[in-house]
């Protein structure tokens, strides 16, 4: 019996992390079509795009915006009493 199609190879997720994130419909769609059209698995889909990401000389993405949200500060929250 073959593995599926849409299997990574035996042996190679042995490192593997679970990364759960909250992503728009969108995003999720994204990740629902190419998945289909290619016949891989979600999670292959997902670390491929952000794996695919181009980098700058820091390893950040190479967004134009990508310092703007550096600064942003920690949110206000009160101490408990």
């Amino acid at each position: 019996m073959s593995a599926s199609k849409t299997r990574r190879p035996r042996g190679t997720g042995l490192d593997n992390v679970i990364l759960r994130v909250d992503v728009s419909p969108s995003a999720k769609d994204l990740v629902d079509r190419v998945s289909a059209h290619t016949n891989l698995s979600k999670g292959l889909i997902t670390e491929r795009l952000l794996l695919g990401i181009p980098l700058d000389a820091r390893g950040l993405p190479l967004w134009d915006d990508i310092d703007d949200y550096r600064d942003q500060g920690a949110l206000p929250i009160p101490k408990a009493s």
